[in-house]
């Protein structure tokens, strides 16, 4: 397996171990580690390179009252993101647990880490229990304690908690490794009032510009598209420039309204559900004349009634789980409504566009049944449309008709493509 997404977030915390977890500030990060691995003083934070990261004093440290996991506040460190689940693993789920053995003290780079598939086995609201295919011994588990234990969800890692004990039952010959979920350590951060555990572009639409408007598909003249990805960038920060509007802002106002049935929760801080979301608003201010300071959380929640962007993190065409849309929470739709569908797809589909009234023959839904959208409202959406796919539709397939000479005559032929497209 390729443990190389998060192995650059684990980290040695004096003689333990610990996970770098992004937090939404720029100023510093959190170390997610053992109580255990504390010291009275000063606590040594090291990446598997070998490099001194920090030497954190107690005050900026901060155990649980009751359980053996504690916070590190570790200043001038930006770590790669991490999403985290609170509390949906159970049994027999598969885990990965990552950290530094005792014995691997001397080593750097990648021999300094070791890995352990297992399973869980018992699971409670704040903890789990797992055990590991390799039998590790004492000897090879010393060190690892405060190692982060991860799931694979479709070729993403998520961090799901922190282990911080080895237990050898009477009756069993391997070994249990104890495990505190993610939910204990961001009930530390909201006990001490740190800024929450979650990426730090959740602080700002800004923040992700510069990865919105990439036009991925066929293009067969890259300067231009390097041109008409970079005018929607400009067009985007001169629009959302004035807003107060951030993805926490949203995050909290829409909660997991914002994502299609059936995906994990933890996907609620995944970066292209709001990189689309950036592309969403600045589309929808473009298609609707209006101006960066109409941008309010009033509009955005009028958008929300008649033209509903969901997320998906399936890599899979959207024909695999488009049933699942049927299935979301609709309340307070529109009838008439656009239902908008992004999802982590590379490339964007074939089919950009799907007649709701007609969906179930075009995809041969079993038994041809309607998807049942009255289940959260009785309004029914007229189309469903895919973020990505209209990109292609609207700019890709018609590069020809660009010339990119004039920044606002290529504005008004992008927000007429779109119109023409989406016109709700």
């Amino acid at each position: 397996m390729n443990y190389s997404d998060f192995e650059d977030n684990l980290v040695r915390v004096n003689r333990g171990s610990g996970v770098l977890v992004p937090a939404m500030t720029d100023e510093f990060c959190y170390v997610f580690t053992a109580r255990h691995n504390l010291s009275e003083n000063e606590n040594t934070i090291t990446d598997r390179n070998g490099v001194e990261l920090g030497m954190v004093t107690s005050d900026l440290c901060f155990p649980h009252q009751d359980r053996d996991a504690a916070v590190i506040v570790l200043k001038g460190v930006e770590p790669k993101p991490l999403l985290l689940d609170r509390q949906s693993l159970g049994r027999k789920q598969e885990i990965t647990l990552g950290g530094f053995p005792l014995t691997r003290s001397t080593f750097v780079g990648e021999d300094a880490t070791r890995f352990f598939d297992g399973e869980i086995k018992r699971a409670d609201e704040y903890e789990f229990s797992i055990f590991c295919e390799e039998f590790p011994t004492q000897d090879d588990i010393m060190g690892v304690s405060g190692g982060g234990i991860f799931v694979d969800f479709d070729s993403e890692w998520i961090l799901a908690g922190i282990e911080y004990s080895v237990e050898r039952e009477v009756e069993e010959n391997n070994t249990q490794l104890k495990v505190c979920r993610t939910l204990v350590f961001e009930q530390i951060i909201r006990d001490k009032a740190l800024p929450l555990a979650l990426p730090s572009f959740l602080r700002s639409f800004n923040l992700l510009i510069s990865l919105a408007f990439n036009l991925n598909g066929t293009f067969f003249d890259e300067d231009k598209q390097k041109a008409l990805s970079q005018l929607l960038q400009d067009y985007a920060k001169l629009n959302l420039a004035l807003t107060q509007i951030t993805p926490e802002s949203l995050r909290t106002n829409f909660g997991l309204q914002l994502l299609i049935k059936n995906t994990p929760e933890f996907c609620i801080s995944d970066r292209k559900l709001w990189v689309s979301w950036l592309e969403f608003m600045t589309l929808s201010l473009m298609i609707d004349g209006k101006q960066p300071a109409d941008l309010t959380m009033d509009y955005v929640n009028d958008l929300h009634k008649k033209r509903r962007l969901l997320y998906s993190n399936s890599k899979e065409d959207w024909s695999k789980f488009i049933r699942n849309i049927g299935h979301t929470d609709m309340d307070g739709i529109e009838d008439g409504a656009i239902v908008i569908v992004s999802s982590d797809c590379q490339l964007p589909p074939t089919r950009a566009t799907i007649d709701y009234s007609k969906v179930a023959v075009d995809i041969g839904l079993i038994n041809s049944r309607p998807f049942d959208f009255t289940k959260a409202s009785r309004a029914t959406p007229s189309r469903i449309l895919h973020l990505d796919g209209i990109h292609a539709q609207c700019i890709n397939n018609k590069e020809d008709e660009y010339d990119c000479k004039d920044y606002q005559t290529t504005i008004n032929k992008i927000k007429n493509e779109y119109l023409a497209t989406i016109s709700r």
